[in-house]
């Protein structure tokens, strides 16, 4: 009777399968002893069915110890014959194994499972680790890849394969034929390694698999299935004490993702010491994967891995800077077309070989790096350790809007055109099916976190990420196809011009209905699907949302929950359908209204499309109703308040001044409630308010102290008000003469604020303030309200001045500043203030005037020079003159130190001597002045001998000098003084 576990077997070469054995080595560390052979048919018609051991794809040691026979590197063998099965083209019964690998434990530990390739070199089977091997039209391989311990059998050996018998048998059989292995003992059983006894027997089944059984994900199944069953401690303990290191990672995941402490101090301990049974690379893989586990169950630490992993996620989409050496426009963005160019041309490979005609040879070059260098990517290559890393923290965490990003990354061309332009598409396989096992996971018994991926998942994509070269064309992007059209199954045609057709045309927009996977959880998640489908930039992912919409039973209930906003943003979707079915609900809701809703005006009103703005303007004449002044302010504030000139404008008009007043109170009490800028009003807008200031003239006394009250609140609490409403402020405020201003103002409590609000806030302030007390403002707030300040605010300064101008004599900054202004009644009162001040008391105001950088105000420095002091220039404005920047003072003063010089040396000797100790200090600009104190020093000295010592001392430091000219000038008249002196006292 025929085996019903038997399957058919029609690919072109025959299976390697592979049978593991426990043991031990020579120095008891434990071991497998792997067993291969190739399955045959049951029967052939011809002798292709014994040809060459080729590829098995089945494979052992890495997924699954992948094992693989063909062809060598160094020979080049014929191709293996192709098999021609029978009509029954069943596989065998029964395997025969030839060949065996030991792979060797260390400190206790199970040997890790890698992938391997078997290759034919000289007719004899050599296996290799296959990161040393390479296919390039034939295969390369690296001598230190070798598997050593890969051998045939003494005898080949034969077991049954559909139906394996108990592990005892094989190892009867193997003692039987006598087979030995060279270092290497073969165990009874494997719970000779286990040691499994009483209640923790019963998970020998899962204990053994998740050690030894060939495939990958069928350990994870394992391992997962005795998690499951919360076993105790100590099992999971042995394994984290015999388990290689592929196993400890994979617990230690599976752990975190369960947050589960059951093993938390074992992995501390760990993360303390070295790890010496595996390499460096498999080492650091354990080590990544504890440090996921801790920091899952550790709150701060947790913390501090989210904030960097969201920081750095969006490195993890690669755009390209250079294209083989050409900048990139910094935010260009390409599309799949072009990627798919890209990758079909090369451009993901970083070297490139250029003839060098001086040396007549090829040179291997490198092009400048592809991507900016960060977490993710080293400018050529993506780091896709640190991608894995962060999909595995992402899964730890239950962070599943970073999973969601992760797979939109990888269904994007960036990714999916680099990894092939690369030749890596077997991580990118990879990293594909660890992201939809995730994301099937949630599905299945975790779906909030399901549609939390899905919201950032679907609305990432963009009209440039479909996957072909084919514009428009996402039937083949990978997420998208399973998760919302999976139960689209159509495959493309064979006849080759319906299949370009086919592969031409998105097919996915051709459907009507509903496909999604799982209708049921969509269905409960329908709000998100409104979402997603508002969100959404793309049409096929829009369609999809709007069948789940249309055809859900909750939707109309739901619908109803809806706040206006939701409901006109679905109205104005890109996906005409859904914006459709969305408008049609909205004009319910507006057929339903009889009275004014103020949400629902306002939802209306803030939008640019031209279809909800005449519903809005449906509503107004449908609910027959004015704008309130609380409504009123909440238009202003809309985002696109500027379609609604003319209406606000009416209605703005139409306020009574109390009403107005209410208005203005409204306003500031709503701009209050923002914490950082408020917003900006166009010009227009702007415009518009500053035109209704005049309604506050006629106010009354107690309504205009409230009004002020609120504006001097809202300038003195928001951080930082707008130009626009600065402006509408000021208006306001100045709209009251200076006087009335005083009186509003007494009421009021202290204007000055300690809060961190803007310049201009806080000098508007400072001028209330002044008004108030009756004072000047400060310098820079009289400079900031010059500078911006309406005219009814310079006004108001202009009749506060002219009011204290009896104080400003106290103020000599402010008195230069109001010089320097352009306003001519301040330059006019200025000088009149300064003119009338006693010639002492007018000393530091001169001297900040001559000190100004403008030739108005110093030009008129220099005239009060003269007015008041004629020739003799006092010493405390020499130094200044001298130093002043303008040549024109400079000229001044040099004209009239050469003037007063003479007289000087005959009329007043100390004033004379401030001369020379200044003169012939400074660089020879003045040469002339200095000639002349030169000459006139020997006869000075004569007429006043007390200042002899005085001018030697003056004359030798500049002796000294290392500028020529004022040395020899120095010295020759220290030598007359000297010459003359001596024979004035002789």
């Amino acid at each position: 009777m025929s085996n019903p576990n038997r399957k058919q077997w029609n690919k072109p070469y025959l299976p390697i399968r592979n049978l593991i054995l426990w043991g031990w080595d020579n120095n008891h560390n434990p071991s497998f002893l792997v067993l291969y052979g190739e399955h045959q048919y049951e029967t052939t018609s011809s002798p292709a069915a014994t040809s060459t051991i080729s590829s098995d794809k089945t494979g052992f040691l890495g997924s699954l110890f992948k094992s693989l026979f063909s062809s060598s590197a160094t020979q080049n063998p014929d191709p293996p014959k192709a098999i021609i099965p029978t009509q029954s083209s069943f596989l065998d019964e029964q395997v025969t194994y030839t060949h065996y690998a030991i792979f060797k434990g260390h400190e206790g530990h199970l040997p890790s499972f890698e992938a391997l390739k078997i290759l034919t070199e000289n007719e004899q089977k050599k296996m290799y680790y296959k990161k040393g091997v390479s296919y390039d039209w034939r295969y390369h391989t690296d001598a230190n890849s070798l598997v050593e311990s890969f051998k045939p059998l003494e005898a080949p050996t034969t077991f049954t394969y559909f139906n394996p018998p108990p592990y005892e048998y094989y190892v009867v059989q193997l003692e039987k034929q006598g087979l030995v292995f060279s270092n290497f003992t073969l165990a009874k059983h494997p719970n000779d390694f286990l040691k499994l006894s009483g209640d923790t027997f019963k998970y020998y089944s899962e204990m053994s698999q998740i050690l030894s059984h060939p495939l990958l994900y069928m350990r994870k199944k394992y391992l997962n299935a005795l998690l499951d069953q919360n076993p105790p401690a100590e099992l999971l303990q042995l394994l984290f004490k015999i388990g290689n290191s592929e196993l400890i990672s994979g617990l230690c995941l599976e752990l975190a993702k369960r947050k589960n402490p059951i093993l938390i101090e074992e992995t501390k301990e760990l993360l303390k010491n070295p790890i010496n049974f595996e390499s460096t690379s498999y080492s650091q893989g354990v080590l990544r994967c504890a440090n996921i586990y801790v920091h899952t169950l550790d709150p701060k630490l947790k913390q501090a891995r989210l904030q960097t992993i969201y920081k750095m996620l969006p490195d993890a989409d690669l755009h390209l800077i250079n294209i083989q050496g050409k900048p990139v426009a910094e935010g260009k963005r390409f599309s799949g077309a072009q990627y798919h160019t890209f990758a079909n041309q090369g451009v993901f490979k970083k070297d490139y070989w250029t003839y060098d005609r001086e040396l007549r040879t090829s040179i291997k070059r490198t092009y400048p790096a592809f991507y900016k260098v960060g977490p993710y990517t080293d400018g050529y290559d993506l780091n896709i350790l640190a991608f894995k890393n962060t999909l595995q923290e992402a899964i730890s965490y239950d962070l599943a809007d970073v999973v969601g990003k992760l797979a939109y990354y990888l269904d994007a061309p960036r990714l999916r055109y680099y990894f092939k332009g690369s030749g890596k598409t077997k991580a990118y396989n990879y990293l594909i099916g660890s992201v939809r096992r995730t994301l099937d996971d949630y599905a299945k018994n975790q779906p909030d976190l399901f549609i939390a991926a899905m919201k950032s998942l679907l609305p990432s994509y963009t009209c440039d990420d479909y996957l072909c070269r084919f514009p428009g064309n996402f039937q083949f992007n990978y997420f998208i196809r399973r998760y919302l059209y999976h139960d689209f199954t159509e495959k493309p045609p064979t006849n080759w011009r319906n299949r370009y057709s086919w592969f031409s045309e998105d097919q996915l927009m051709k459907l009507n209905g509903r496909y999604e996977m799982m209708k049921e959880l969509w269905d409960q998640h329908l709000e998100d699907v409104l979402y997603i489908a508002s969100h959404a930039q793309i049409p096929s992912i829009q369609k999809a949302c709007y069948y789940i919409i249309k055809e859900s039973p909750t939707t109309t209930e739901l619908v109803t929950t809806l706040s206006h906003q939701q409901l006109i943003l679905l109205s104005q979707s890109a996906f005409l359908p859904l914006a459709e079915l969305f408008m049609q609900y909205l004009n319910e809701r507006l057929n339903a209204c009889t009275t004014c809703e103020p949400k629902l005006l306002l939802a209306l009103m803030d939008t640019s499309n031209e279809k909800i703005k005449a519903l809005a303007l449906q509503y107004i004449s449908q609910i027959n109703g004015s704008f309130s002044p609380l409504l009123l302010t909440e238009c202003i504030l809309l985002e696109h308040a500027d379609g609604w000139l003319e209406t606000l404008q009416g209605e703005l008009m139409a306020l009574d001044m109390n009403q107005y007043a209410d208005f203005i109170v409204a306003l500031t009490e709503k701009l209050i409630t923002f914490k950082d800028e408020t917003p900006k009003l166009t010009s227009e807008l702007e415009e518009l308010l500053l035109l209704s200031a005049h309604k506050l003239e006629s106010l009354s006394f107690e309504k205009a102290s409230y009004v002020m009250m609120h504006i001097r609140n809202v300038l003195s609490q928001v951080p930082k008000l707008s130009s626009s409403f600065l402006n509408y402020f000021e208006c306001l405020l100045f709209s009251f003469n200076e006087d009335t201003l005083e009186v509003l103002l007494k009421g009021d409590g202290n204007l000055e604020t300690a809060l961190p609000v803007a310049q201009r806030q806080k000098h508007l302030l400072a001028l209330l303030t002044a008004i108030k007390e009756q004072t000047l403002p400060s310098d820079a707030a009289f400079k900031l309200i010059l500078e911006e300040g309406n005219p009814p605010m310079i006004k108001t300064l202009l009749t506060l001045l002219e009011k204290l101008q009896s104080t400003l004599p106290q103020r000599p900054t402010l008195l230069l500043l109001m010089l320097e202004s352009d306003v001519v009644v301040l330059n006019d009162l200025a000088t009149s203030v300064f003119e009338a001040l006693p010639q002492e008391a007018s000393v530091l105001p001169h001297q900040l005037i001559i000190d100004s950088p403008l030739p108005k105000v110093y030009n008129y420095g220099l005239l009060n020079l003269d007015k008041l002091y004629g020739d003799f220039i006092p010493k405390t404005f020499i130094l200044q003159l001298l130093e002043h920047p303008s040549s024109e003072v400079k000229a001044y003063i040099s004209h009239k130190i050469d003037a007063i010089l003479e007289d000087l040396s005959t009329e007043n000797a100390e004033t004379f001597m401030y001369y020379v100790k200044t003169l012939l200090l400074l660089p020879n600009k003045i040469s002339k002045s200095k000639d002349i104190i030169y000459k006139l020093l020997p006869s000075f000295v004569l007429q006043n001998p007390s200042f002899k010592e005085v001018v030697e001392a003056e004359l030798l430091a500049i002796g000294g000098s290392n500028i020529k000219r004022d040395s020899e000038r120095a010295l020759m008249s220290l030598a007359q003084i000297r010459k003359e002196f001596s024979a004035y006292e002789s």
